[in-house]
């Protein structure tokens, strides 16, 4: 229910792999089990080559963020990001750091994240 980045998430019924996907995108280490192998093929689909998608997402993100804080006027605030420099809500947002994936490597019985 609640992980900070660098945790491990275990997925204990990985399925289709996209919470993996998800966890890595926000810089979190997944382990997952599949007991169904024919989604071996799938998981691998969904977990290969996605370095792109996820730095797209993250960018997105980032952009939505300042502009909702520019439209609730940022100044209000007072609290700014160390690691992007634009207005946070609360101190407690000042250090988050949405890190690009440089790699995502693997086979069908495993995946890791640089």
């Amino acid at each position: 229910m609640f992980s900070v980045q660098g945790d491990v998430v275990l997925d204990p019924f990985v399925g289709t792999g996209t919470t993996s996907l998800a966890v890595m995108a926000e810089g979190r280490h997944s382990v997952g089990f599949e007991i169904d192998e024919g989604l071996a093929d799938t998981i691998v689909q969904t977990l290969s080559d996605k370095e792109g998608f996820i730095d797209e997402v993250i960018r997105r993100r980032l952009a939505r963020h300042v502009e909702f804080m520019r439209a609730k006027g940022e100044e209000a605030f007072g609290y700014v990001s160390e690691v992007n420099g634009f207005s946070v809500m609360t101190k407690g947002e000042r250090n988050i750091e949405l890190r690009k994936i440089n790699n995502i490597f693997g086979q069908s019985d495993m995946f890791r994240v640089e």
